[in-house]
């Protein structure tokens, strides 16, 4: 049977696969990172079996037709691309709604971004205790600056 592959991650030129049924499989992985390698259309190729990822860079227009070749050949087969279950639209608007829930509950004391704040804030705080100081309780510490300096989203 023709492995599974998903992709993860596509730009121009490079694409992230993930092939999880053969995950750990040292042997497929190595030689599909040959296989890949020596077409033409691809410029460099790294899988890692750990994970069972496969990092191709690749011509232009060219991944579709990798795609079409693997399967062909049993390597492995692209599983169609799940595509977002909700638009920004629609998460603006949940934003949006619980927003008001906060702030209705509160009686207009907390808001979305308040509460993002101090959830920031205990993380940061939280990262610090732990000795994590110089990457992420300053970065969280960071964001929950930011967030005090944005507007509010528009409604």
């Amino acid at each position: 049977m023709t492995p599974r592959a998903q992709i993860r991650h596509r730009l121009p030129r490079r694409a992230r696969l993930r092939i999880p049924d053969m995950r750990g499989d040292a042997a497929y992985f190595a030689a599909l990172e040959e296989w890949l390698g020596a077409l033409e259309a691809v410029e460099s190729v790294r899988a890692d079996p750990r994970t069972g990822g496969v990092l191709i860079r690749h011509a232009e227009s060219a991944l579709d037709t990798l795609a079409a070749r693997a399967e062909a050949e049993g390597r492995f087969r692209l599983a169609p691309q799940e595509q977002p279950s909700a638009s920004m639209d629609e998460v603006l608007a949940r934003l949006r709604g619980i927003d008001a829930r906060l702030n209705s509950a509160s009686r207009g004391e907390v808001d979305l971004r308040a509460a993002l704040f101090l959830v920031l804030l205990a993380l940061a705080a939280r990262q610090t205790l732990q000795g994590q100081v110089m990457a992420p309780a300053i970065t969280l510490l960071w964001y929950a600056r930011d967030l005090l300096k944005q507007e509010p989203v528009p409604g």
